[in-house]
């Protein structure tokens, strides 16, 4: 039986608010001579970062099946659901950690938990990495504005955070677990979907 992973989450309450933080730690990581890769789920997910990478003037290069020049002063974007599917892509980032160190940034969560826990003890296995791997989520992400934001944003406002500061609490991730195994429960057979917003009319009804 696969151990199931646990990485840290940071949370914003828009969206708007966790681009700009990701996108910040990526910088960071640039500077600090390192490869920040950001991945994502859903064409519409990679969307956003591409339009706030491009609104921004961050550095950015796309990384596919077709991708064959080494990063080192760009932030990598790479597809979540290739890179669970191809040993090309897994390679490539095992090439790439002997040259830098990675910085996989997630951007938001797949709907259902076990998917995406056997994408990241493929990460561990292959890569060895622990500490190099955050999840970066909002309260207006779907499956946690269904169940449990209310209560987070409610904690979040006690405790006097502003739209541009970040939560970063264990009770966070086990709330954003517990909102994803709703999800999950509710799922018979999943459809896959390219976008975020078709994966929840094929695959959950409320």
């Amino acid at each position: 039986m696969h151990q199931k992973p646990s990485y840290p989450d940071k949370v914003w309450m828009t969206k708007d608010a966790a681009l700009k933080g990701m996108m910040t730690e990526a910088l960071q990581a640039l500077m600090q001579s390192g490869t920040p890769v950001i991945l994502s789920y859903f064409s519409d997910r990679q969307q956003e970062i591409s339009d706030f990478t491009l609104l921004k003037g961050v550095p950015y290069s796309i990384v596919d099946a077709n991708f064959t020049t080494p990063a080192s002063t760009s932030v990598l974007l790479m597809d979540a659901q290739w890179l669970h599917d191809s040993l090309q892509a897994m390679d490539f980032l095992l090439q790439q950690s002997k040259i830098a160190t990675l910085n996989l940034l997630f951007y938001g969560h797949y709907p259902i938990p076990e998917k995406e826990n056997e994408l990241l003890n493929k990460i561990a296995a292959a890569l060895k990495l622990r500490n190099e791997i955050k999840f970066f989520s909002s309260l207006d992400d779907r499956a946690f504005e269904m169940f449990g934001a209310d209560n987070i944003k409610g904690i979040m406002e006690k405790m006097g955070l502003k739209e541009n500061e970040a939560i970063e609490h264990a009770m966070v991730t086990k709330a954003m677990a517990r909102a994803r195994q709703k999800i999950a429960a509710g799922v018979r057979q999943e459809v896959m979907a390219s976008t975020e917003s078709a994966w929840y009319q094929k695959n959950y009804k409320i």
